[in-house]
């Protein structure tokens, strides 16, 4: 058995030497287990000093001549609630802050893995934000049993839809991928001690046809309004086709030139199906094929 100091490097595609995949090592980071129990504990310290302060602005407010919000009636105000996810956000965003500065002696983006995003990408963010919101003002009463829909009972004035707007584009898409992607995948890839990567090729083989846990009481994910005779969950089979010669990380992929526009190279897709260009598709089974 050869020495693991002789393995010889290999190059990708484009030519820069890439390490086997074998010998990645995982350096000595923050993302341990005891280290994600501590900050969900502090997560859920935070939850509970955000709504005691936001009780607090609430008894602040409720003494006013003008203000006349019952208790009741908190559940669905979008302000209050609003307010409430937004000092939570601060909360543990410091909580996070003093976790990698303070504690680890990291550099906050750095420490999170994130890299600076051009203007382009910031627009069509804000823009896409817009549209989404949009289409929450809208969207509830398109849907069955609207009466029954609680996020419409946030819509009681024009100011709570400009509020619930606000905080869809301005904060909730930051703190998802703070909390998702920068954390919880930061501690997934470290406690599990497999890097997420590609590794392989599969095809659908199998159009898509109705769900049929959406209607089984006993399936993890049942949907009371999804039934035989009008299916509202669809799924597809696909086939394993090809496993590659080596697993290509989803550091390489964002370390590749060819790949920066690539949708899972970029901060604020969802991990759900995404399109891959033909260009995208060569570079990735050439990185895979490549030892």
């Amino acid at each position: 058995m050869e020495d693991a100091d002789k393995t010889p490097k290999s190059a990708a595609p484009g030519g820069e030497p890439v390490t086997p995949f074998s010998n990645l090592a995982v350096a000595p980071t923050p993302w341990t287990l005891r280290n994600l129990l501590v900050l969900l504990g502090c997560a859920f310290l935070a939850l509970i000093a955000a709504n005691f302060l936001a009780m607090a602005g609430y008894m602040l407010l409720v003494s006013k001549p003008n203000w006349k919000l019952a208790p009741e009636a908190l559940r669905y105000n979008a302000i209050f609630n609003a307010s409430l996810l937004t000092v939570f956000h601060i909360l543990f965003l410091g909580v996070v802050y003093l976790f990698l500065v303070v504690n680890h002696g990291l550099p906050f983006w750095k420490g999170m893995g994130w890299k600076r995003i051009s203007a382009r990408a910031i627009a069509a963010c804000a823009f896409g934000g817009v549209g989404m919101a949009i289409l929450i003002q809208f969207a509830p009463p398109l849907l069955p049993s609207s009466q029954e829909f609680p996020l419409q009972k946030l819509f009681n004035s024009p100011a709570a839809g400009y509020i619930i707007a606000a905080f869809a584009i301005l904060i909730a898409p930051f703190m998802e991928e703070l909390i998702f992607r920068g954390l919880l995948f930061a501690f997934l890839e470290r406690l599990t001690g497999v890097p997420m990567a590609v590794v392989g090729t599969a095809q659908v083989v199998k159009r898509g046809y109705p769900d049929s846990t959406a209607w089984d009481p006993s399936s993890d994910h049942p949907d009371p309004k999804s039934t035989p005779d009008s299916p509202i969950w669809y799924m597809v089979d696909i086939q394993a086709e090809k496993p590659f010669r080596r697993p290509v990380t989803l550091e390489e992929i964002k370390a590749n030139p060819k790949l920066k526009d690539m949708m899972l190279a970029r901060r604020g897709m969802r991990l759900s199906i995404q399109p891959v260009t033909p260009q995208e598709w060569e570079e990735i089974i050439a990185m895979g094929e490549h030892r």
